[in-house]
């Protein structure tokens, strides 16, 4: 069954959290425990270029960071492969929640002033397809962000983004090093140590390639500038892919070369 046909982890069903200012305490992210049982060990390249996780130890991450205000900028990037500058440059206009796409041309800059800019590089400004429960739970937490706007007195802007730096700051954006380091603070409390954020892209990519998604397709969302780049990350992906169809073909040959 092809990935993109199924169904989203149950966690995307429940009522979203808090989307501004995304850093998790302490309290906030406890490991399942499946995690404590030693599945957090990471999938890797033979060169340890890629690291990702599988689809069980994704799905544990995302339940252990439900009651996390971190859980929709985590799921956010495991479901669209978007890089965290690309995610906290998100606007709420960028999503089409009745087509289901996701506008990515944006990106925050990892520096002090915290600038917004649209890259140079055309392959970076892309429209994703995405799944329908993705879009459905961020449609749901853009009403609760709206909500909490108003109880502060103000609203969401045109131009508001989905992880602001805070309610009262709904065009301001979050320093991409701050929150790169609280996911790999609330990603090693669930005994996922060493991994970061990042790790959600690469994740995202292994899993549809995995899947048999074409590697064009997969170059695509990931905003490389070619399906070169995608092939030389996940080589040793396409490697297996390649040993694979050698059985496949070899199997439609088999009665016609079998000895009598």
């Amino acid at each position: 069954m092809n990935r993109c046909n199924r169904p989203l982890p149950a966690e995307l069903d429940r009522p979203p959290r808090s989307t501004s200012g995304c850093v998790a305490q302490k309290a906030d992210v406890e490991a399942p425990d499946c995690v404590r049982r030693g599945s957090n060990r990471a999938n890797k390249s033979p060169s340890d270029t890629v690291k990702a996780f599988s689809q069980e130890q994704l799905e544990a991450l995302l339940k252990g960071l439900r009651p996390s205000p971190l859980f929709p900028l985590a799921a956010l990037l495991a479901g669209t492969g978007a890089r965290l500058g690309e995610a906290l440059a998100l606007r709420w206009i960028d999503l089409d929640h009745e087509r289901c796409t996701l506008r990515i041309e944006r990106n925050v800059e990892n520096t002090k002033k915290r600038r917004i800019k649209v890259p140079k590089n055309q392959s970076s400004r892309r429209t994703i397809a995405i799944h329908p429960g993705l879009a459905g739970f961020l449609r749901g937490a853009r009403a609760q962000q709206a909500q909490e706007a108003l109880k502060v007195g103000g609203g969401l802007p045109a131009e508001g983004l989905m992880f602001p730096k805070s309610i009262l700051e709904p065009t301001a954006p979050q320093s991409v090093d701050r929150a790169s380091k609280s996911l790999v603070r609330a990603f090693a409390r669930l005994d996922f140590d060493g991994f970061t954020g990042h790790c959600l892209r690469h994740t995202h990519a292994t899993l549809l390639l995995s899947d048999g998604v074409a590697i064009t397709a997969v170059s695509q969302r990931l905003g490389h500038a070619n399906p070169t780049i995608t092939l030389n990350t996940y080589s040793h992906l396409v490697k297996r892919a390649e040993d694979q169809a050698a059985v496949v073909a070899g199997s439609l040959l088999a009665g016609a070369l079998a000895s009598e």
